[in-house]
């Protein structure tokens, strides 16, 4: 079953003369944007067409269906591949599709998506190594992904609720760059068997990374600035180079130690349920803006947590609250403006203030 929806039939234009549109979809005097698969037998009438403008959709597959192959596409172009509610699919492949790419700038396509597939256990997109946003949702028995993408992701990437023990497919550990590139978006939650989580960009609007595996190993190495940096229940998280952040959080974690010493800027600071988190040092002058934005530090339930030194820090444009049972010692020895300073009952020796 093919359909046909809302683009102008000149929009997708086949570049080789063996791609017969019409003859396989229908008239090129129709209009369409989505190409819509529900089996094999649908695919196949794509066979002989290497570059497609518009949006390919694999969806509501027929019953029985195990297996989907997209045998010669290798670019396409404005538009989305998206996999989605096929019941019975476990493989998928596209094996000559190098990219999925924008021509115009302004254009927010470029998109692949797999997204409620229980039983999908296998991608293979061995030449793919272009696109601006990737998500793998709810796929829990995924475990191999085949692509060239090598961290070439230019915007967004999403993966959640898979059955996924790597990241192999988009950081490949033996070739990771280390230039300075970037994505909009880094979400990366619910993957109970993602231990080791890599991620070499550096910079990022937004990082969410949360509840993967149970021990998961959490290494930004290269991450110099996020706008929100959101990491809850994990084993280690390495951000050594980030320098600028305008909200950090760090939750429901087991990790011991957490080395901020490349921060210069802060806006806001959320650390809160960190099981086992015994020093916490904080080495920049600000934290918060003086004309809005996210600028309060709380620091509330770490049962291990001793040690808080805030000593280079001499403004905070918000409130600070922290609470925390074991506290022995807080460093607040340059801090000349705060809204409003919270420590009352929590610490057991003292604090240093100036």
């Amino acid at each position: 079953m093919i359909q046909l929806g809302s683009t102008t039939a000149a929009e997708l234009r086949p570049t080789y003369p063996n791609c017969s549109i019409s003859a396989n979809i229908g008239s090129l005097e129709e209009t369409f944007g989505t190409i819509r698969i529900a089996n094999q037998t649908d695919a196949d009438r794509l066979t002989g067409c290497q570059m497609l403008w518009g949006n390919i959709r694999v969806t509501n597959c027929s019953p029985g269906v195990t297996s989907i192959t997209l045998v010669d596409l290798q670019i396409l172009f404005n538009g989305a591949l998206s996999v989605d509610n096929c019941e019975s699919l476990r493989n998928f492949s596209a094996p000559a599709l190098t990219s999925i790419t924008n021509i115009s700038p302004y254009s927010d396509t470029s998109v692949l998506v797999f997204d409620g597939l229980p039983r999908l256990t296998e991608i293979q997109l061995p030449y793919l190594s272009k696109l601006n946003t990737l998500h793998l949702l709810n796929t829990p028995v995924l475990s191999t992904v085949v692509t060239s993408l090598a961290s070439e992701i230019g915007s967004m990437l999403k993966i959640s609720g898979t059955g996924l023990s790597n990241l192999d497919f988009v950081y490949p550990g033996s070739k990771i760059p280390t230039g300075t590139y970037s994505l909009t978006s880094l979400n990366i939650s619910g993957n109970p068997n993602l231990q080791e989580i890599t991620v070499p960009n550096y910079s990022f609007d937004d990082v969410f990374i949360s509840d993967n595996g149970p021990s998961s190993h959490i290494n930004l190495w290269n991450l110099n600035r996020a706008r929100n940096l959101a990491i809850s229940a994990a084993a280690s998280l390495n951000v050594s180079s980030l320098a600028e952040a305008d909200f950090l959080s760090i939750t429901d974690s087991s990790m011991v130690k957490l080395d901020l010493s490349s921060l210069t800027t802060l806006g806001g600071l959320y650390i809160a349920n960190n099981t086992l988190l015994r020093h916490l040092k904080v080495p920049v002058a600000d934290i918060g803006y003086r004309y809005g934005g996210k600028s309060d530090v709380e620091i509330l339930d770490n049962p291990e947590l001793y040690l808080v030194d805030f000593n280079t820090v001499e403004h905070i444009y918000g409130n600070m609250v922290i609470k925390n049972p074991t506290m022995s010692y807080i460093g607040l020895n340059n801090l000349s403006s705060c809204k409003m300073v919270d420590v009352s009952g929590y610490f057991h020796k003292y604090v240093d203030s100036a």
